[in-house]
C-alpha cells in the first residue's frame, strides 16, 4: 500500500457536471506515517455537510475505491455535519455497521441530529471489545441527539397546514417508527444497537435546535463512546483515580448498574474518601506492586482488582467475574467531569 494521499471529492465532480451539489461532500485518503488518529486505520473517509438522498450510494462508491487499494483495509469515518435526511442517515449507518467502520467526531467538528445516527453505527469486528462498538469523540467536538424531525408537507411542498392529507401523516408516522426501530433493533445484518436509555433520552427532545449533547465523562462512558484529545497520562495514577476507574467500569457495563449508583451519591466527597481509605494492595506474590483492591459500595462487596498490564496500561477485573476491562484515560475521571475541562 502506498503511503501517499489520494483525495476524491465526489461532490466537486457533481458540481462540474450539474452545477449544484445536493448531497454531503465525501472524500477519502490513505493514512500516512505520522498521522494522528484515535484508532488504527489504513484509510480515512470524510463526510462534510448535510446528509441528503444519494449519500449512501456515494459512500458505497468511496468504499469500492478504498477496497481497490488492496491490503488489510480498515476505515475510520470522520463526520462533520449538522444533520439532514434521517432515513438516508439510517442507510449510511447500515453500511458503516456492516463494513465495520470506525466513526470519529474530531476537534472542532459537529455531528448533530441525523449525523449522530451514523456516528453511533461505528463498530469493529472484534466482539471482545465493548460489544464491538468503535466510535470516537474529541473532547472539543460536539455530538448531539434529538428525536426524528420529519416535516409534513402538502401537495405543493407547502409546510404543514396546507393541503395536508392523512396519507402525508401516515407516511411521516411510519418513517418515524422505522427510524426508532432501527435504533433499538440494530443496523442491517450486524444488529449493532443503540443503548435503550439513549433512545429514551433523544425521544424527549423534539424542538427545533434542541439537542441532548454528550457533555460529561459519564455521558460518553454510559453510551460506549471513546473520548480522546486530552491528557492521556496513565503511568502513575492516584488512589482517587483508582476508585473512579473501578466505579466507572462497573457502572458502564449495563444500565441497571448505572442506575444503582446515582451520581449524587458516588461523587460525594465523603463517599469517595471512605472508599479511597479502604483500598488495599494485592499481595505481591499474586500481582505486581501497583495492584490494589478497590471497593465502591457501602459494604465492601462490590469492587474490583486493578493492576498494571504487561504492555504498560491498566486493567480492571470486577469482583463478579474474571473478564478484564482495559482502562482508558476517561475512566480515571469523576463521571461528572465536563468534556470542556478536559481539553489539552
Amino acid at each position: 500500500m502506498q503511503l501517499s494521499v489520494t483525495t476524491v471529492g465526489i461532490c466537486q465532480l457533481v458540481m462540474l457536471l450539474t452545477g449544484n451539489c445536493l448531497a454531503a461532500d465525501f472524500s477519502y485518503e490513505v493514512v500516512k506515517e505520522g498521522m494522528e488518529l484515535p484508532t488504527w486505520a489504513s484509510h480515512t473517509v470524510h463526510l462534510t455537510g448535510d446528509i441528503k438522498n444519494g449519500d449512501a450510494q456515494q459512500l458505497e462508491s468511496i468504499l469500492a475505491k478504498v477496497a481497490a487499494d488492496g491490503g488489510g483495509t480498515r476505515v475510520a469515518m470522520y463526520l462533520n455535519s449538522g444533520g439532514g435526511d434521517a432515513n438516508e442517515a439510517i442507510r449510511l449507518s447500515e453500511i458503516v455497521s456492516e463494513q465495520s467502520i470506525a466513526t470519529v467526531v474530531d476537534n472542532g467538528s459537529i455531528c448533530l441530529s441525523a449525523c449522530a445516527f451514523v456516528f453511533m453505527a461505528g463498530r469493529q469486528d472484534d466482539e471482545e471489545y465493548d460489544g464491538a462498538v468503535d466510535r470516537y469523540l474529541h473532547v472539543s467536538g460536539k455530538l448531539g441527539f434529538h428525536a426524528p424531525s420529519l416535516p409534513v408537507t402538502g401537495k405543493e411542498g407547502d409546510p404543514v397546514g396546507v393541503d395536508v392529507t392523512w396519507g402525508n401523516l401516515a407516511q411521516v408516522y411510519s418513517s418515524a417508527l422505522k427510524q426508532v426501530s432501527s435504533l433499538l433493533l440494530g443496523y442491517g445484518s450486524t444488529g449493532t444497537k443503540w443503548p435503550p436509555s439513549l433512545v429514551g433520552e433523544l425521544l424527549r427532545i423534539s424542538g427545533p435546535g434542541q439537542y441532548r449533547y454528550i457533555e460529561t465523562v459519564d455521558d460518553a462512558g454510559r453510551w460506549h463512546i471513546h473520548l480522546y484529545g486530552f491528557d492521556e497520562q496513565l503511568e502513575v495514577i492516584t488512589p482517587e483515580q483508582r476508585f473512579f476507574a473501578c466505579l466507572n467500569t462497573y457502572r458502564w457495563t449495563d444500565e441497571e448498574k448505572w442506575l444503582a449508583y446515582e451520581l449524587a451519591k458516588v461523587t460525594d466527597p465523603q463517599y469517595i474518601r471512605v472508599r479511597v481509605d479502604h483500598q488495599r494492595p494485592v499481595p505481591s506474590e499474586y500481582e505486581d506492586s501497583d495492584a490494589s483492591y478497590v471497593t465502591i459500595d457501602d459494604y465492601g462487596f462490590v469492587g474490583c482488582r486493578m493492576a498494571r498490564e504487561e504492555l504498560g496500561g491498566w486493567a480492571v477485573s470486577l469482583n463478579e467475574g474474571r473478564k478484564l476491562h482495559f482502562i482508558e484515560p476517561a475512566h480515571l475521571h469523576s463521571p461528572v467531569t465536563r468534556l470542556d475541562v478536559l481539553t489539552k
